[in-house]
């Protein structure tokens, strides 16, 4: 699957809440492993609202979470789209068994690690999928405390996996990293207080205004947006900047509805930004700095 499809997909299940002409739709077709759906349900008559979640991992497969499901589904490289964990039911999960029989308790936040491995971030716990096994494990329950500090992790809102196999997420109004191999938590962006971002300052002494969403580039640049209409970034010597979303030069002044609602990077240079309140998606060049409309009309409406 092409950086494109997956932009558009997770464009298309942004916007899910809309109600958009069937006979518009590509057909496809819905699989059910486990629980009491039944088999078979056209793609066109399967609803997507509650969308909390939406990771990819490296050969193409796309991960999204129906909240109101209490399930993760797989979009395959072939098409088509199956159940990965939970069985349907709202309840406490379970370790040790396979993701796609265990209860989840309204599952948000995905990523996927180097290894393939699901990340799902339920009800106060973060919990694994195998890549290999399929089964389900708690990694650890918020709130987290790193052994011998005082660093804290209260709760997860949005979460990357970055290229060097640390985990960034976002936790009240401040972006954190766990280290998988030494349960170590650091603070990189945010001071505690809900308030405008302010750049040119130390990362951590700036308020955040409810981070959203996260990336990470190969050089290790952590891009995250807020409730504000711009993209935030922390690069590795610690400065805190900002990339410019307005498209078209002379524009109107950004407001609410320029709020970006996810972002992700592609490997040739390039920061892509869903605006749903926009039904668009913009790309951003890192090396200009040039922000381009890159799918999207502005009308809230699909077409193939």
């Amino acid at each position: 699957m092409s950086n494109k499809c997956v932009l558009l997909l997770g464009f298309v299940l942004l916007l899910s809440c809309v109600e958009y002409p069937t006979q518009d739709l590509p057909s496809s077709s819905i699989e059910t492993i486990a629980g009491a759906e039944a088999a078979g349900v056209a793609g066109t008559d399967f609803s997507l609202n509650s969308i909390a979640g939406l990771a990819n991992d490296a050969v193409g497969n796309t991960y999204f979470t129906i909240q109101a499901l209490n399930r993760v589904y797989r979009l395959g490289v072939d098409g088509q789209v199956t159940v990965y964990a939970g069985n349907g039911v709202r309840d406490q999960h379970k370790d040790g068994v396979p993701a796609t029989s265990s209860p989840l308790l309204s599952p948000g936040a995905l990523a996927v690690d180097s290894s393939g491995n699901l990340l799902i971030r339920d009800w106060r716990t973060l919990l694994r999928v195998d890549a290999g096994t399929g089964i389900l494990a708690t990694i650890f329950t918020t709130p987290y405390t790193q052994p011998g500090s005082a660093n804290t992790i209260g709760d997860i809102g949005g979460m990357v996996v970055g290229p060097d196999g640390t985990l960034y997420l976002t936790d009240g109004a401040r972006i954190e990293s766990y280290s998988f191999a030494s349960g170590s938590v650091t603070v990189l962006a945010g001071n505690g207080v809900l308030g405008p971002t302010r750049t040119g300052v130390s990362p951590t002494s700036s308020s955040l205004k409810y981070p959203i969403t996260l990336a990470v580039a190969v050089d290790g640049t952590l891009y995250f947006s807020t409730m504000e209409p711009a993209i935030f970034y922390v690069q590795p010597d610690g400065r805190l900047g900002s990339l410019n979303i307005q498209p078209e030069r002379g524009g109107p002044p950004l407001g609410e509805y320029d709020i970006p609602s996810q972002i992700a990077l592609d490997g040739l240079g390039h920061l892509f930004v869903t605006q749903g309140n926009r039904s668009r998606i913009l790309r951003i060049s890192l090396k200009t700095g040039q922000a381009l409309v890159y799918a999207g009309t502005g009308n809230q409406r699909f077409k193939r």
